[in-house]
């Protein structure tokens, strides 16, 4: 605050701290001020904190939400937010967070598909709410796009043979 840090505050008694598990914390266009996703320690179960007026409420579970890598976050319109992780089973899952609470972490399309690594996320570009790129097993790249609250078809965006293990988006101007 004007340029100080405040004393630190702990958001959760029980977040996991190793370095491959890091959090992810995007500020909604609206509402809460910032929400934080990160796992439980000691287990892989997603849980969710927000931060309203300067102070942070209490942790909650993400239903069907199980990882062990990192995930990806980004503001939607308004104080939504959407969520895209590899899931501890190694296929593709969202939840988005609306009006204070977390939907049931589900496949964003069928079938499912297994990914290599977590997937990035982005605001959406036009009509568009969210943009996502993924890699799955075989190291192809491809991109989906969240339109209201259907994610489209996948696109290739490049084949197998490139070995992609990581990867990145970013919204547009």
């Amino acid at each position: 605050v004007s340029g100080t840090w405040q004393a630190s505050t702990d958001v959760a008694s029980n977040p996991s701290y190793t370095s491959t598990q890091r959090p992810a914390v995007v500020a909604p266009t609206s509402g809460p001020a910032l929400v934080a996703v990160f796992i439980q320690q000691g287990t892989s179960q997603l849980v969710s904190a927000s931060r309203t007026s300067g102070t942070w409420g209490a942790p909650a579970n993400i239903t069907n939400a199980l990882t062990n890598v990192p995930v990806a976050l980004t503001p939607l319109a308004g104080a939504d937010v959407v969520l895209a992780f590899q899931g501890a089973d190694g296929k593709l899952y969202t939840a988005t967070y609306s009006g204070g609470a977390w939907s049931s972490s589900a496949a964003p399309f069928s079938p499912n598909v297994s990914v290599a690594t977590t997937p990035a996320l982005a605001t959406g570009i036009g009509t568009a709410a969210a943009e996502m790129a993924y890699v799955d097993t075989t190291g192809a790249l491809f991109h989906t796009r969240l339109t209201g609250s259907t994610w489209s078809a996948p696109t290739a965006v490049a084949s197998g043979t490139t070995g992609f293990s990581h990867v990145a988006i970013a919204a547009g101007p």
